[in-house]
C-alpha cells in the first residue's frame, strides 16, 4: 500500500501493512479461519500505549510515537540475540502485546523485520557476532519463522528507499532469505500432505515432519501448543496440526515470496537471487546454506527472474559461473546450484551479457576452464558438460542456434545427431563404409539417433521365431557399438529406431545397444516390447513411445504395478496401435482400460497419454523430383568434353598431388614461409543432398541439412545431407567430381520435404549463409525460385545473402530455368548480377532446346550426360543413366572453376617465387570468367553471352610428358619469365620481330600447345641446364588460363 504523507509536517505517517493485522487478533495467537485470511483491512490506529488504554496516544506527536515504536523494535531485536532466549516465547509475548509492535511501521516505513535485519548487520559489522553472516541464531530463526508465518505480508512492505526485508537480507544477511524460502513446501510435499494421502490410512506410520514453528502456530484447538518434541514422537502429523489451514497458508506464502523474488522496475537494481550469488558467503564451509535450500529457492523463481540481468548485464547463471574463480569455497555446492539454475531455466545458458563479446555462461565457463585453476577444475568440466547436454537435449532452440552456441559458428561445429535412412541394411559394416565418405565428428552427447530403412515397406507382423544369426537379426547393435567405440559418444538423449520388421531385434540386443547411453526419449518401434526391456535399457526415460498390436495382455503388462510405471522420470506417453490382431473397437476398449490403470497408479503420467492409430503414426514422404534434370536411356559413353581434360585432371590429381604431399612433409616451417598447409578448393553444392552410397562419390563429404524445416509440428522424419533420396544432388556431385576430383564438397541440403514444392526459399537463404560461414570458394546452385511466389521479406533476405556471398569473394554459379517460355527476370538467383548464369549446351556446343530463350553467360555440356545411378528402393544402383538439363551444366562449370582455383593454389604452393603473375586473381569471379572466356575462344569479350566453354586444344594429351620434355630450363624471377614469354609469343605473330608486336595482339592470339618453350623466340636468354618445376611447365604448356589473367 502506498505511504500517506502528512501535509503539515511533511513526514511519513506510521501505517499498518494492509493485510497483516486482520491475519490474527492482537490478544490471541490463534490463526484466523482460512476464509478470513484474505479478508484483511488497514488498521488506522497508530501504536497504542503499553498500558492498553486506547486514545492516550492521540495526545502524543507522530514523532514521539515513531520514537517509541523504533525503541520497541530495537528492544525486540536485541532480545533475540541474548544467549538462552527462546524465539517462540518472544514471538508469543509480542503477539499478545496490544501495542501492535509486530505489525506497525515507523515513519520510514520500516517494520520489525527491517529492524531485526539492521540489528544483525550492526552485530556483523562490529565483529561482535560475525558468524551471523553464515548462520542465524536459533532464537532469531524461530522468531522470524513465526513472524513470516503469521504476518507474511511484511515481506512485501518496502521502506522509504523501496527496500523490502528480503532485499535487505539478500545484501547483508543472506541466510535469512533461505530461512523464509525453506518454510515453503515442495510440490511433492503438497501432494502428499492432505489427510486422504496420510500413510496411516493404510496402517503405516506417518513420517511427515514440519518445522516446530509451523506446528506451534497451527496446532489444533485443544492441543498443547507448547508440547515438547519428545511428547510428539510417534504421533501422526495430521492429528497434531490443522493440515488444511497449513496448506492454504503455504500457498499464500509461496505466492508472496515469488512476487518478492521477481525483478523490480528499477533496471539499476539486481534481484535478490543476484545478490545471493554476488559473493562467496553462501558457499563457504561455515555457511548454513546448503544446496537443497538453494534448489528450493530457485524453484520459486520464475523464468523472467532467472533471465533478468543486473546493471552489468549478468543473469543469475552468469553470477554463479563467476564464483568458480573464487578460492576456499565449496565447489560441490556451487556445482549443485548451477545445476539447479540450468534445470529450472535452460534458456539461461544462451543468455548473453550484452557486452562487446556478448558473453554467455557457457563461454565464460570455457574461459575459466582454460585458465590456471587450482581448485574445482573437475567440477568446472562437469558444469561445462552439463551446459552442453542441456543445450543438445533441449527443445526450445533450433539446431543452428545450438551449434553456434556450443562451437561459436557452424564451420567448427560437431555432429550432435545421427540420422540415417537408406534402402540398405544399416549395420556396423555399412556405417563403417559410410564413414569413409562422410566426415563424422561426433560430440560426446547426441540429440538423437534415428535409424530406419527407406522406405519402411516391410510387413509389420512378426512371423515365427527363427534361430537366425544374431548379427543378421540385430544389425543396429553394431551401429551403437560403433558410436561408442569410434565416435566417442557417451550420451544419447533420444532414439528413433524402426524395427517393425519380420525379425525384430531381440530384447537382449536392445538392452546391450542402449544401456551405456542414458537414453531419455524412447522410440524403439518394436511391436509389443517388454516393459523390463525398456527399464533395463533406458531407466532415465522421460518421453515414452510404445507400439502395440492391440494385444490386451501386453497393454496390461505395460500398466501393471511393476511394468512401465517403474520409470519414475517418465512424464509423457504416446501409444501407437496397429490394428493387426483385434478390431479397432476392441483395441479402443483395451486402450481405455490401459489409460485408466496408468492414471490410477501414476496420476502425473496419466495426464500426458496419447493414442495414435497407424494413419497418424506412419507418415510417409516421397522424394521430391527436380524439373531440370531428365533421365534417358542407358548409355555408357563418357562426355567428350570431360574426356578432353582427363589427362590433365589425372596429372593434377595424382602426379602433382604426390609432389605436394612430399613438399608438405619436407617443409617444417610452412607457415613462417607463407606456404599454406594444404592445397584445396572448397565447393558448396546447395541442392537436395548427396547419397553417400552412390558410386563416383569420393570420401570426406561435409554438409548440413534443413530437411523438414517447413514442418511446424516436426512430424516429418528428418533426412541428413548424405542420405537419400537425393537423386538430383547426387548427379550434381558426380558432375563436379568428374572435372575436379580433388574438390572438398560442402553439401547443403535444402528443405525438400514437400511432394508439391521442390525447395523452400527460407532453407535456400540459410544454405547460402551456411556456405559463407564454411569459407567456400564456389557455390553451385542448380535450381531457381519464381520471384512471384516469394514474399517481400524473402526477396530481401535472398538478395542480401547473395550479396554477402559475393562480397566474401565466392564465385556464384546458377542454372537457367529449363522452361521454354521462362523470362530471366522472373527467377532467382539467375536474375541477380552477382550470379554467373549457366545454360545447357549440346555436345556440338549449341544451346540446348530448353535454354533457347534463356540468356546465359556461359554454356556447358548438359545434354545426354551418362551418370551412375545411386541405390534406390527398387534398385541396387550402379547402372549408367542419361541425364539432361542446365543443372548438370552448372555442376560442370563449378567443377571447372574448382580445377582452375586448385591449379592456381597448387602452383603458388609448389613454387611461390615463380608462380605466374596474376594467378591469385583466378580464385575470384573476375579471374574465373576470364578463364572461361579464354577457353571459349573470346578472351577480349567484355560481357559473355551464351559463350560455350569448349576446351579445344587447351588441355594437353600428356601433360607429364610435356613437362619432362620442356622442363630443361631455369626460371628466373617471375617478372623475367612473364616478359620473356610475352616477347616470345609476339614473335610468333605473322613472323614479325617481338618489338613490332603489341601486347593486345598477344592477348588476342590463342596460345598453342604445339609450340615448345625452346622454339619460342625470346626464351633463349633464360634457358639453362637445370630442370624447371614440372607443374609450372605443364600449366604453361597446357595454356589453360595464365595468358588471359596476366
Amino acid at each position: 500500500m502506498p505511504r500517506r504523507q502528512n501535509p503539515d509536517e511533511g513526514e511519513l505517517v506510521p501505517r499498518m501493512p494492509t493485510r497483516v493485522d486482520s491475519f490474527h487478533s492482537a490478544t490471541q495467537v490463534e490463526i484466523n479461519k482460512p476464509e478470513l485470511i484474505s479478508n484483511t483491512k488497514l488498521k488506522k490506529d497508530p501504536l497504542p500505549s503499553q498500558d492498553g488504554h486506547r486514545g492516550q496516544h492521540k495526545e502524543l506527536s507522530r514523532m514521539e510515537i515513531n520514537k517509541r515504536l523504533k525503541q520497541a523494535h530495537s528492544e525486540l531485536s536485541e532480545k533475540l540475540f541474548v544467549d538462552g532466549e527462546n524465539g517462540l516465547s518472544v514471538f508469543d509475548i509480542y503477539s499478545q502485546d496490544n501495542r501492535n509492535v509486530l505489525t506497525s511501521l515507523d515513519l520510514r516505513g520500516q517494520s520489525v523485520f527491517h529492524a531485526v535485519l539492521i540489528h544483525v548487520e550492526d552485530l556483523i559489522n562490529s565483529k561482535e557476532k560475525a558468524g551471523l553472516v553464515h548462520a542465524v541464531s536459533p532464537a532469531a530463526r524461530d522468531f522470524l519463522e513465526c513472524l513470516v508465518i503469521k504476518h507474511y505480508d511484511l515481506l512485501t512492505t518496502a521502506d522509504h528507499k523501496k527496500t523490502r526485508p528480503l532485499d535487505m537480507a539478500g545484501l547483508k544477511v543472506k541466510p535469512i532469505v533461505f530461512l523464509v524460502t525453506d518454510l515453503i513446501f515442495s510440490e511433492s510435499m503438497m501432494r502428499q500432505l492432505p489427510v486422504k494421502a496420510c500413510p496411516a490410512n493404510d496402517n503405516r506410520v506417518c513420517s511427515f515432519q514440519l518445522p516446530k514453528s509451523i506446528q506451534h502456530l497451527f496446532a489444533r484447538k485443544g492441543d498443547d501448543a507448547n508440547s515438547t518434541d519428545d511428547s510428539l514422537l510417534g504421533a501422526c502429523l495430521h492429528d497434531i496440526v490443522n493440515v488444511e489451514e497449513v496448506m492454504q497458508w503455504n500457498s499464500l506464502l509461496k505466492n508472496t515470496v515469488k512476487s518478492v523474488l521477481k525483478p523490480c522496475d528499477d533496471a539499476k537494481k539486481s534481484t535478490i537471487l543476484h545478490d545471493l550469488l554476488d559473493d562467496v558467503n553462501c558457499f563457504t564451509a561455515e555457511s548454513s546454506v546448503n544446496a537443497e535450500s538453494f534448489r528450493r529457492l530457485i524453484e520459486l523463481c520464475e523464468t523472467d527472474t532467472l533471465l533478468s540481468q543486473d546493471p552489468n548485464g549478468y543473469c543469475p547463471l552468469h553470477k554463479a559461473v563467476m564464483l568458480y574463480e573464487q578460492k576456499d569455497i565449496d565447489f560441490d555446492r556451487l556445482h549443485d546450484v548451477i545445476q539447479s539454475l540450468v534445470y529450472q531455466c535452460p534458456k539461461a545458458i544462451y543468455r548473453g551479457n550484452g557486452g562487446t563479446n556478448n558473453k554467455t555462461p557457457y563461454s565464460m565457463l570455457q574461459r575459466i576452464e582454460r585458465g590456471q585453476l587450482k581448485e574445482g577444475k573437475e567440477l568446472v568440466s562437469q558444469s561445462l558438460e552439463l551446459f552442453k547436454h542441456v543445450c543438445i537435449g533441449s527443445k526450445g532452440q533450433s539446431r543452428d542456434e545450438k551449434l553456434i552456441h556450443l562451437y561459436g559458428d557452424l564451420k567448427h561445429a560437431k555432429n550432435i545427431f545421427l540420422d540415417m535412412a537408406f534402402p540398405n541394411l544399416i549395420n556396423k559394416d555399412f556405417i563403417r563404409g559410410i564413414s569413409e565418405k562422410v566426415k563424422f565428428d561426433f560430440d560426446t552427447a547426441l540429440e538423437y539417433v534415428s535409424l530406419r530403412r527407406d522406405p519402411p515397406d516391410l510387413p509389420l507382423l512378426s512371423p515365427q521365431v527363427l534361430d537366425t544369426n544374431p548379427m543378421e537379426r540385430n544389425p543396429y547393435e553394431g551401429v551403437f557399438d560403433w558410436l561408442q567405440a569410434s565416435g566417442g559418444v557417451k550420451k544419447i538423449f533420444g532414439i528413433t529406431i524402426e524395427d517393425r520388421v519380420p525379425y525384430p531385434h531381440t530384447d537382449e540386443s536392445i538392452i546391450a545397444a542402449l544401456k551405456p547411453f542414458q537414453v531419455e526419449k524412447w522410440d524403439w518401434r518394436k511391436l509389443d516390447i517388454c516393459s523390463q526391456t525398456i527399464i533395463k535399457a533406458a531407466p532415465d526415460t522421460r518421453e515414452l513411445h510404445l507400439y502395440s498390436s492391440g494385444n490386451n495382455a501386453v497393454l496390461r503388462e505395460w500398466s501393471c504395478k511393476h511394468g512401465l510405471l517403474d520409470l519414475k522420470k517418465a512424464s509423457s506417453l504416446a501409444c501407437y496401435i496397429s490394428i493387426l490382431r483385434e478390431t479397432k473397437g476392441h483395441c479402443k476398449i483395451h486402450y481405455d482400460d490401459f489409460v485408466e490403470r496408468v492414471r490410477r497408479r501414476r496420476p502425473d503420467l496419466g495426464k500426458e497419454i496419447h493414442l495414435l492409430w497407424p494413419a497418424e503414426s506412419m507418415r510417409q514422404n516421397s522424394d521430391s523430383k527436380n524439373a531440370d534434370t531428365a533421365l534417358g536411356p542407358n548409355k555408357s559413353e563418357e562426355v567428350a568434353w570431360v574426356r578432353t581434360m582427363e589427362p590433365f585432371i589425372h596429372f593434377i590429381g595424382s602426379f602433382i598431388n604426390q609432389k605436394l604431399e612430399r613438399k608438405r612433409a619436407e617443409e617444417k616451417r610452412a607457415e613462417e614461409k607463407g606456404i599454406d598447409e594444404k592445397v584445396y578448393v572448397n565447393v558448396a553444392l546447395i541442392d537436395n543432398g548427396v547419397s553417400s552410397t552412390a558410386e563416383e562419390i569420393p570420401k570426406d563429404l561435409k554438409g548440413y541439412s534443413w530437411y523438414g524445416d517447413r514442418s511446424k509440428d516436426k512430424k516429418l522424419p528428418f533426412r541428413d545431407y548424405f542420405t537419400g533420396p537425393s537423386l538430383h544432388g547426387t548427379q550434381m556431385a558426380q558432375c563436379i567430381y568428374k572435372v575436379c576430383p580433388m574438390v572438398q564438397l560442402y553439401v547443403a541440403r535444402m528443405d525438400d520435404s514437400s511432394a508439391t514444392e521442390k525447395f523452400t526459399v527460407d532453407s535456400a537463404i540459410k544454405a547460402i549463409r551456411w556456405a559463407i560461414s564454411m569459407d567456400v570458394d564456389i557455390i553451385s546452385m542448380s535450381w531457381t525460385f519464381s520471384i512471384a511466389d516469394m514474399d517481400e521479406q524473402q526477396k530481401t533476405d535472398f538478395k542480401t545473402a547473395i550479396h554477402e556471398a559475393d562480397r566474401a569473394g565466392i564465385v556464384l554459379l546458377g542454372s537457367l530455368n529449363d522452361k521454354e517460355q521462362s523470362v530471366l527476370r522472373d527467377w532467382y538467383p539467375v536474375s541477380l548480377n552477382e550470379v554467373i548464369r549457366i545454360g545447357s549446351a549440346t555436345k556440338w556446343g549449341e544451346k540446348a532446346e530448353p535454354n533457347r530463350r534463356g540468356h546465359a553467360c556461359y554454356l556447358f555440356p548438359g545434354e545426354d550426360i551418362p551418370l551412375r545411378a545411386p541405390p534406390g528402393p527398387n534398385t541396387d544402383g550402379g547402372q549408367d543413366e542419361m541425364a539432361s538439363g542446365s543443372s548438370l551444366a552448372t555442376a560442370f562449370a563449378a567443377g571447372l572453376a574448382g580445377l582452375i582455383i586448385y591449379a592456381s593454389r597448387a602452383s603458388q604452393h609448389l613454387d611461390p617465387d615463380y608462380a605466374p603473375k596474376g594467378s591469385t586473381k583466378l580464385i575470384h569471379r573476375d579471374g574465373i570468367e576470364q578463364a572461361f572466356k579464354y577457353l571459349g575462344g573470346k578472351p577480349t569479350e567484355v560481357t559473355a553471352t551464351d559463350l560455350f566453354v569448349e576446351l579445344g586444344s587447351h588441355f594437353p594429351k600428356n601433360p607429364k610428358k610435356d613437362a619432362d620434355i620442356h622442363g630443361q630450363c631455369q626460371i628466373r624471377p617471375q617478372i623475367d619469365f612473364v616478359r620473356a614469354y610475352r616477347r616470345g609469343q609476339r614473335g610468333l605473330i605473322r613472323g614479325r620481330e617481338p618489338a613490332s608486336v603489341s601486347a593486345e595482339e598477344v592477348r588476342r592470339q590463342p596460345l598453342s600447345s604445339d609450340v615448345s618453350i625452346e622454339e619460342t623466340p625470346g626464351f633463349a636468354s633464360i634457358l639453362g641446364p637445370d630442370p624447371i618445376t614440372p607443374f609450372i611447365v605443364a600449366i604453361t604448356q597446357a595454356n589453360i588460363i595464365w595468358a588471359g589473367a596476366f
